[in-house]
């Protein structure tokens, strides 16, 4: 979520100081079977990069790229295996809330833009977004 698309206050909603019950919302969400979850890690195995996506929505529900590892293609490997994965258990489109400053890769991976729309946070506000689509 970048400087030039949302406010301060937005920004840190969107990526809180993790605590110990965010922490344990993402491991149920890794491990829910309905769930496909990727972590991409550096040669430390620090987490880099990471995507999830719900196979029974349709819908690609993060994927997010540390920026100090953007322009590595880790967005695109990581678009490749969820939009693979969905196909393989039927998904016909799959659906996403892009953040502002991500539409354009989006559009980049083949994504239609369609109307705009919020996204909730983890402290109950939510952020500007914008609904788009793509047939697997």
């Amino acid at each position: 979520v970048g400087e030039a698309h949302y406010p301060a206050a937005v920004r840190e909603a969107w990526s809180p100081t993790p605590t110990p019950q965010r922490e344990a919302w993402l491991v149920e969400r890794i491990n829910d079977p309905t769930v496909h979850a990727l972590v991409c890690v550096d040669a430390q195995d620090t987490p880099v990069a990471f995507a999830l996506a719900s196979v029974p929505m349709a819908r690609l529900g993060a994927l997010y790229v540390h920026p100090q590892h953007g322009g590595l293609g880790l967005g695109r490997q990581l678009m490749a295996s969820v939009e693979a994965h969905l196909r393989a258990h039927g998904v016909e489109v799959v659906t996403l809330a892009a953040s502002r400053n991500a539409v354009p890769f989006y559009e980049a991976c083949g994504y239609t833009r369609g109307e705009d729309t919020t996204q909730p946070l983890a402290d109950g506000s939510e952020m500007a977004a914008v609904h788009m689509q793509r047939a697997l």
